[in-house]
């Protein structure tokens, strides 16, 4: 019955040990926030700003992200710590 779950505490263990340093009720804001001013930013550059300005409208602290999104190498690890997990969990699936 445990088992089922098993995946998810990791994630709630997250939230649990950075709750002491960051409200957990904040997160919903949070992400409403940066959905709402994402949606007014493209409707800005989209519909009311003219074509010639609308490529002016950039964020005060540009990131910048690889474009690959993994590195080759680094496949097989992760597919050993995904068949390390599963075995796992079919192990306390089957006791």
């Amino acid at each position: 019955m445990y088992t089922k779950g098993i995946f998810f505490t990791a994630v709630l263990y997250g939230i649990e040990s950075t709750s002491r340093f960051f409200a957990v009720r904040n997160y919903w804001r949070a992400f409403f926030a940066t959905t709402c001013s994402a949606l007014i930013f493209r409707f800005a550059n989209a519909a009311i700003i003219p074509p010639e300005i609308a490529g002016t409208i950039t964020a005060y602290y540009q990131t910048y992200f690889p474009s690959s999104v993994f590195v080759v190498e680094e496949l097989p690890i992760f597919a050993l710590i995904g068949y390390k997990y599963m075995l796992i969990y079919f192990i306390i699936y089957l006791n």
